[in-house]
C-alpha cells in the first residue's frame, strides 16, 4: 500500500478540532474538564435484519439501504479513542448528561474538546459496545469518527473508517504516528489543528462504498450478520481503492478548461454480460466552435489489443448547426416550453480557463438545460490503474485488472464537476412500439390482473381508498418487472390525508397479495406548465427489482398517454476523464498476455510464483469470491485420482473435502494480489489464483486454477482444472441397471448382467472433470467410512475401512455395519489399479452362509458425494435360480458419501 500523503488541496476550511482526553490511561474514567465541548448530532442506520427491536421514527439523515434507528439508549453507545494502529487506547465515559435523544429521533452526543480523527462513536444494535483496550473496534459494532458535528453511523461509515484507518496503520511505524494526518489527531487536551482534509476523505469514501454495501445486502437476500458485509472482499476491496485514488487525488491541480478542451480528453465505460467484457472510451474536444467525439468500443477478452486509431463512431457538431438525422433518441427531457428530444451526445456552447458550458445535441435550443463543467488535473503516474476503474462506469474492468498494474509516466487524470442548476425531468425512450409518439406509458391494473389499454389522465394513478388486506381486484401501476415465481410490485396511490402511497407484491399464480412494510407518498407539482405527480420511491423497493437509480421519479400526461419518468437532480456530479496514454495504459494492464502455465516451475519459491503472475493477465478473486459463496470447485488428483472440493463461506471458513472427507480447521483469505490463500490446521496453505474461466453447460466453469502449496517438507507450483458448480445434491446414473425381484432378493430374470454389461455401463455414465474420472485410492480410504443413507426407509448403513491387512494377500480387513438392524457383518476389501472398490463378505440368510462381492466405481462426483456404479455378486444365486449363472450378477447404482470412521455411530 503506498503512504497517505496530505490531503490538503481537498478542503481549505478548517472545521473546530472533540472527544476525551488523548493522554494514554486505562481507560473507563471521566476525562479531565476541557474549556471546549462540542455537541455531535448523530442518526443511525441499519437494515431491518440487523435490527433486534421494534423501530419506529423518520430520519432526517440522507437514507441508503436502511431504516432509522431510532429506539436506542445509551447503553447502546460508546466512545473510544484509538491509536495510529487502530487499537484502542481510551474508553471515554459517556454520562447521563452527555447523551440524549432528539424529536426526530437522532441521537446528541457532547463531549469535551473538538472534532478528530481518532474519537469514534460505536453503536451496538443489540447491546452495549464490547470496547477493549489495545484491541481493534469490535467487529459486531457499528461506527464512525467525530470528524463532523453532524454525522451518521452505519455501514458505510463502518466500513470507509476501518479502511482510512488500515491505510495508516500500514504507512505509520508506531501507535502514535498519524503521518499526514498528525493534525486530525490532537495533543493531551488540546484540539485537533485541522480535520477538514480527514473528514473529506472518510465523506468520500462512505459514499463510494454505499452502493457496494447495498449491493452486497442485496445479493445476500436479507440472510447476513454485521460481519458479512463489512468482511466481503468486495467492499474492503472498493474502500481500499478509493483511499488510493482520493489520495492520488489530492495532487490536483486547477487547469485550464478551454485548454484541456482543445486538446481533448477521454471518457471510459465498460460493460459485461456472461464472458463478454466491453472497454468502451471515448475522446471529446471543443475549439470553441464545434464539439468533436470519437468512441471506440473493444472487445477485451477478444485476443487484440486496443486500437485507438481507428474509432468506430465519431461526430463533429456545432451549437448553430446541430444535425441530429439518423440518430435515435434516448430520452425527453422538459425544457422551458415543453419536452425535447435529447441524443445523449454532449455539445459544448464555450469555454474558458475555469469552466465550459455544456448541453446535448437536441437539448441545445434550452439553455435553461445547459450544466457548468470544471477540471482539476491529476498526476496518475504511479498510481493504481484498479484504483481509478473502481469507479461506477468502468467498475466491471476491475477483476481483470492486475492488483500492481500502476499508470506510466505522463498519464493524467482530469477530477470533473458537473452542475446543474435545476432538477431535470426525463422520461427515456423504451424502443419498442406502442401508442404515442414518447414509448414509455404507464400499466395500470384494474382489478383481478387486468390491465388498462393506455390511461390519458393522471387521475388514473389514484384510489379513492387504500385496498383491503389480500385482494387481488385492488387497483395500482405495476413498479416493477416480473419477478422469480411470476409476482410483481403494484403502487397504490391513495387519495388521503396523507397522500400515502403503498406497495403490494402480487403472487400471480394463486391470485393472493402481501402489503409490503414500507410506503412513500406523492405530491402534485407544476413545473414548465406541465402537471406531474412526483414520487420518492424507498430504497426497500430495490430488493422487488426496481433500479437503485431510478426512485426519485414522476407521472405526467405526454403525447396524450401517462407516462413515467425519473429526475435528475439539481446539484453537483463529480466524474473521472482522462488523457491518450492514462486510456493506454489502461488497455495494456487489461490486455496483459494470458499466463502460458508451462512456464510455472514446480521448484518456484512463493516470491517466483507472485512474480510470474505478475507480468501476465489472471482473474482476481478481490471481486469475485462472492460468486464462490453458493458454489463449489471440484477438481480430481492428478496423483492419485480422489477428489478435492472447496466450498468458500462467507465467514472465512473452507469446508475443504479431501477424497470426500471433510477436513476441519480450513480457512482462507483474498490476498492483496487476487489470490486466494486456503490455510490448513497444520499450518501449510495453498495460494490459488484463477488463470481462466470456460464457461459450461447449466451456468457451470471449468476453472483453470494455480497453485503455490507450502507445507512444512516442501514448496511447489502446480495447477489443475476445476469444475466450478452448485451445491446441489449429485444423481445416481442408472443406465444398464438390473429390476431387483424383492421377494426373493435376486436380480429379475432378463435383467441378470455379466461384468462386460457392467463397464459397458460404467462408461456411460461416467462424468469426467476436466478428462479426469475419480477413483478409489487405498490409502485415502484407510480410516473413513462409505455412508449409504436412505431417508424414506430411514435406513442407513455403513463400510468401514480398516488399515489392518487381511489374512488374503493384498486385501484389508473391514466392516459393514448396518445402523438399522444393529448388524455387524465382517468384511475384507481392495482397491483395484483402476481405483475400483472391491468388497467381500459372508453373511448367513438363514439357510446357510452366503458370500457376496461387490464392485464399486466411481462414475460422478461432486467432492462431497459419489455417484457409484455397483456390481454385486451372490454364491446362492447361481445355485438357487436355474435363469442365473456363476459369472453373472446384478448392475446398480447409488450415491454415497465417505467419513470419518470415528463418526461411524456405534451398534
Amino acid at each position: 500500500m503506498r503512504k497517505l500523503s496530505a490531503l490538503a488541496v481537498i478542503c481549505s476550511a478548517s472545521l473546530l478540532s472533540a472527544c476525551g482526553s488523548s493522554d494514554d490511561n486505562n481507560g473507563g474514567t471521566t476525562p479531565p474538564e476541557e474549556t471546549t465541548s462540542t455537541s455531535f448530532a448523530i442518526s443511525v442506520d441499519a437494515p431491518p435484519s440487523l435490527i433486534t427491536t421494534q423501530i419506529q421514527g423518520i430520519s432526517l439523515f440522507t437514507q441508503a439501504y436502511a431504516d432509522p434507528v431510532d429506539s436506542l439508549t445509551k447503553d447502546n453507545f460508546a466512545v473510544a479513542i484509538i491509536d495510529a494502529d487502530g487499537n484502542v487506547i481510551e474508553n471515554v465515559e459517556l454520562t447521563d448528561e452527555q447523551w440524549s435523544q432528539e424529536p426526530d429521533g437522532s441521537y446528541v452526543i457532547t463531549l469535551p474538546g473538538g472534532v478528530r480523527l481518532d474519537c469514534v462513536i460505536l453503536v451496538d444494535l443489540d447491546g452495549t459496545p464490547a470496547v477493549q483496550l489495545n484491541q481493534p473496534l469490535p467487529s459486531d459494532n457499528i461506527f464512525a469518527p467525530t470528524t463532523s458535528e453532524a454525522f451518521q453511523v452505519d455501514l458505510s461509515s463502518t466500513a470507509a473508517y476501518r479502511a482510512v484507518v488500515e491505510q495508516i496503520a500500514a504507512a505509520s511505524t508506531s501507535g502514535s504516528d498519524w503521518g499526514d494526518f498528525a493534525s486530525a489527531v490532537p495533543s493531551g487536551n488540546e484540539v485537533a489543528s485541522d480535520v477538514s482534509v480527514a473528514q473529506q476523505l472518510v465523506s468520500s469514501v462512505i459514499e463510494e462504498v454505499r452502493e457496494q454495501i447495498e449491493q452486497a445486502i442485496l445479493d445476500s437476500g436479507n440472510d447476513f450478520t454485521l460481519e458479512d458485509i463489512l468482511e466481503d472482499p468486495a467492499v474492503q476491496e472498493l474502500a481500499d481503492n478509493v483511499v488510493d485514488r482520493i489520495e492520488t487525488e489530492t495532487g490536483a491541480a486547477d487547469s485550464n478548461v478551454a485548454e484541456l478542451l482543445q486538446q481533448g480528453f477521454w471518457w471510459v465505460n465498460s460493460y459485461s454480460e456472461n464472458d463478454y467484457l466491453e472497454f468502451e472510451t471515448g475522446n471529446i474536444s471543443f475549439d470553441g466552435v464545434t464539439t468533436s467525439e470519437s468512441l471506440y468500443i473493444w472487445d477485451v477478452k477478444g485476443g487484440e489489443a486496443l486500437d485507438l486509431t481507428m474509432a468506430d463512431e465519431e461526430y463533429a457538431q456545432t451549437i448553430a448547426t446541430a444535425d441530429t438525422t439518423g440518430y435515435e433518441v434516448d430520452r425527453w427531457v422538459l425544457g422551458s416550453e415543453g419536452w425535447l428530444a435529447d441524443y445523449d451526445m454532449p455539445l459544448f456552447r464555450s469555454a474558458d480557463a475555469s469552466s465550459a458550458t455544456m448541453t446535448n445535441i437536441g437539448l441545445h435550443s434550452d439553455a435553461s438545460l445547459d450544466r457548468t463543467i470544471s477540471l482539476k488535473q491529476v498526476d496518475l503516474a504511479g498510481a493504481s490503474i484498479r484504483a481509478f476503474a473502481a469507479t461506477e462506469d468502468a467498475s466491471d474492468l476491475v477483476p481483470y485488472i492486475p492488483a500492481n498494474a500502476m499508470f506510466s509516466e505522463g498519464a493524467q487524470a482530469y477530477l470533473g464537476s458537473e452542475t446543474a442548476a435545476e432538477d431535470r425531468y426525463r422520461i427515456y425512450n423504451w424502443d419498442c412500439e406502442q401508442e404515442g409518439e414518447f414509448c414509455n406509458r404507464i400499466y395500470r391494473n384494474m382489478g383481478g390482473g387486468a390491465e388498462e389499454a393506455a390511461p390519458t389522465s393522471l387521475d388514473a394513478l389514484f384510489s379513492e381508498q387504500a385496498a383491503e388486506e389480500n385482494d387481488y381486484a385492488m387497483q395500482g401501476i405495476w413498479m416493477t418487472p416480473t419477478q422469480a415465481g411470476n409476482t410483481s410490485v403494484l403502487a397504490e396511490f391513495v387519495q388521503d390525508d396523507a397522500n400515502t402511497v403503498n406497495f403490494y407484491k402480487i403472487f400471480h399464480n394463486d391470485q393472493t397479495t402481501e402489503k409490503l412494510s414500507f410506503s412513500t407518498t406523492w405530491q402534485t407539482q407544476t413545473v414548465s406548465g406541465q402537471e406531474i405527480v412526483r414520487v420518492s420511491l424507498p430504497l426497500a423497493l430495490v430488493a422487488y427489482g426496481a433500479e437503485s437509480d431510478d426512485l426519485e421519479i414522476f407521472f405526467t400526461v405526454a403525447e396524450g398517454l401517462v407516462r413515467r419518468g425519473n429526475v435528475e437532480m439539481a446539484g453537483t456530479e463529480n466524474f473521472y476523464l482522462f488523457n491518450q496514454q492514462a486510456i493506454e495504459d489502461m488497455g495494456d494492464a487489461l490486455h496483459r498476455e494470458s499466463c502460458d502455465l508451462e512456464g510455472l516451475a514446480t521448484d518456484f519459491s512463493e516470491q517466483q510464483y507472485k512474480d510470474f503472475f505478475a507480468s501476465c493477465a489472471y482473474l482476481s478473486a478481490s471481486d469475485g469470491i462472492s460468486d464462490f459463496y453458493d458454489g463449489r470447485l471440484v477438481r480430481i488428483a492428478g496423483s492419485d485420482g480422489t477428489t478435492r472440493a472447496y466450498d468458500f463461506n462467507e465467514d472465512g471458513s473452507v469446508d475443504y473435502y479431501r477424497a470426500g472427507v471433510l477436513l476441519d480447521g480450513v480457512t482462507y483469505s483474498v490476498t492483496d494480489e487476487g489470490f486466494i490463500k486456503v490455510e490448513f490446521a497444520d499450518d501449510s496453505y495453498d495460494l490459488l489464483t484463477f488463470v481462466a474461466a470456460e464457461d459450461l453447460e447449466n451456468q457451470d466453469e471449468l476453472l483453470t486454477v494455480a497453485v503455490f502449496t507450502q507445507d512444512s517438507e516442501l514448496a511447489e507450483a502446480w495447477y489443475f482444472k476445476g469444475w466450478f458448480t452448485d451445491r446441489a445434491a449429485i444423481y445416481s446414473c442408472g443406465t444398464g441397471d438390473s429390476d431387483w425381484d424383492d421377494a426373493n432378493e435376486v436380480p429379475v430374470e432378463g435383467t441378470e448382467k455379466v461384468l462386460a454389461n457392467y463397464q459397458a455401463a460404467v462408461t456411460e455414465c461416467q462424468m469426467p472433470i476436466a478428462g479426469r474420472v475419480a477413483k478409489f485410492d487405498a490409502e485415502r480410504l484407510k480410516g473413513t467410512a462409505l455412508k449409504a443413507s436412505y431417508e424414506e426407509e430411514q435406513e442407513e448403513e455403513y463400510y468401514l475401512f480398516s488399515d489392518v491387512a487381511s489374512s488374503e494377500a493384498g486385501w484389508y480387513e473391514g466392516e459393514v455395519r448396518i445402523i438399522h438392524e444393529q448388524l455387524s457383518i465382517d468384511m475384507i476389501w481392495q482397491v483395484t489399479e483402476a481405483g475400483e472398490l472391491k468388497l467381500r463378505a459372508t453373511f448367513d440368510d438363514g439357510s446357510g452362509a452366503v458370500d457376496i462381492e461387490e464392485t464399486n466405481t466411481i462414475v460422478a462426483s461432486n467432492g462431497v458425494e459419489f455417484s457409484l456404479k455397483i456390481f454385486a455378486q451372490q454364491s446362492n444365486w447361481a445355485t438357487d435360480f436355474d435363469y442365473m449363472s456363476a459369472d453373472e450378477g446384478e448392475i446398480w447404482s447409488d450415491v454415497r458419501t465417505l467419513v470419518a470412521i470415528d463418526d461411524v455411530p456405534a451398534l
